[in-house]
């Protein structure tokens, strides 16, 4: 069967015409369409995917779902906050990036090119009560769900699979990612879910599958994208986020905690991490670190965070084959607790590179 063209304007007829009759769902049946550009959600609706394939149009630049005032004047002030947003699948519903497209981190705001977070498959911002659930992420062309100032929100039964693509220097096409073979990857930095600057109160469980770079990065900085959907009045720190059975594989980490440049990360529980890299092909090594806790060197803010900035950090029942099952860096973190870390096939527990007190 061949894709549809004209998905994102099907999807957008059906939400136009369910608002217009009063009503705050839509379902899109079956199918396998081709998306265009970002279809926008609005406020208190339910879009259904029953058994569908959506797939980003070949040479587009855009993301497939955002809420309603996402990047409007409005969308960046505490009035225009949308809320009661729900994004739910039935059977099979696939939201797939298709072939890539060529915009990354490097290659972003060159050429005609736009920012790399249009790559993103699904981006909320100043999002408050969501839901995303029951769907599987194929082919991120970045990261597959982006989510800046959003709070109240679930993600569960979220199914993730990048690409494994990798292209030598003389042009062959090979598959399995691998640390060596860093610069061979056609997409890089994939992550599955992102959850960054002013989130709070998000609940994920039963996450799964493969990502290129980080299955799930929560990072409190303070960078260009985070800048341009900031919204006057929230905190930009990142607190009170759970996160329940992890079952995947990522070439960098399963879990990464990140907080620089002043802003603080407090009040996470991860429980529940489970490396799955031994039991398929789309890594050639081990990943690099089961849970990965700010940087030894790197810096992505002005600063460290100090141990008031990251606490109340809780992890506990993870199992690992990376690397190292455990990296922290930075500084020491207060109230941080860890339970049953377990490595398997060769792991090291901790590489412990925070900087001396």
């Amino acid at each position: 069967m061949e894709f549809r063209k004209g998905g994102s304007a099907m999807v957008k007829r059906l939400i136009d015409d369910a608002v217009k009759n009063g009503r705050r769902y839509a379902v899109v049946v079956g199918g396998m369409w081709e998306m265009e550009c970002a279809v926008r959600i609005p406020a208190h609706f339910k879009l259904i995917l029953d058994s569908c394939h959506l797939k980003m149009a070949d040479d587009t630049f855009d993301n497939m779902f955002v809420n309603e005032h996402h990047d409007t004047p409005e969308g960046k002030t505490t009035a225009g906050t949308d809320r009661g947003i729900s994004l739910v699948g039935r059977g099979n519903a696939i939201i797939d990036g298709g072939k890539y497209n060529g915009l990354s981190e490097q290659t972003q705001n060159k050429n005609g090119m736009p920012p790399v977070w249009k790559n993103n498959l699904l981006l909320f911002t100043n999002v408050d009560g969501f839901e995303i659930r029951n769907i599987s992420f194929h082919n991120m062309r970045w990261w597959g769900l982006n989510f800046i100032y959003c709070a109240n929100g679930e993600l569960t039964d979220i199914r993730l699979k990048a690409d494994d693509t990798n292209i030598d220097p003389e042009g062959n096409v090979y598959h399995g990612l691998s640390l060596v073979n860093y610069y061979d990857m056609l997409v890089k930095q994939a992550d599955g879910i992102d959850i960054r600057q002013g989130c709070h109160h998000i609940f994920m469980e039963n996450i799964t599958g493969f990502a290129g770079d980080d299955l799930i990065a929560i990072t409190a900085l303070d960078g260009r994208m985070e800048k341009c959907f900031a919204v006057e009045g929230l905190s930009k720190d990142i607190c009170y986020i759970k996160i329940k059975n992890v079952e995947g594989e990522a070439l960098d980490s399963n879990v990464r905690l990140l907080n620089q440049g002043g802003y603080c990360l407090h009040d996470v529980l991860i429980d529940g991490v489970n490396d799955i890299s031994d039991q398929t092909t789309y890594l050639e090594t081990h990943p690099l670190y089961g849970i990965r806790i700010n940087d030894a060197h790197a810096m992505y803010g002005v600063r460290h965070a100090t141990e008031d900035e990251t606490y109340n950090i809780i992890i506990k029942n993870v199992r690992s084959r990376a690397c190292y099952v455990m990296h922290l860096g930075g500084n020491k973190i207060k109230n941080f607790v860890c339970e049953n870390i377990v490595s398997f096939d060769g792991a090291c527990l901790v590489e412990d590179k925070r900087l001396p007190e």
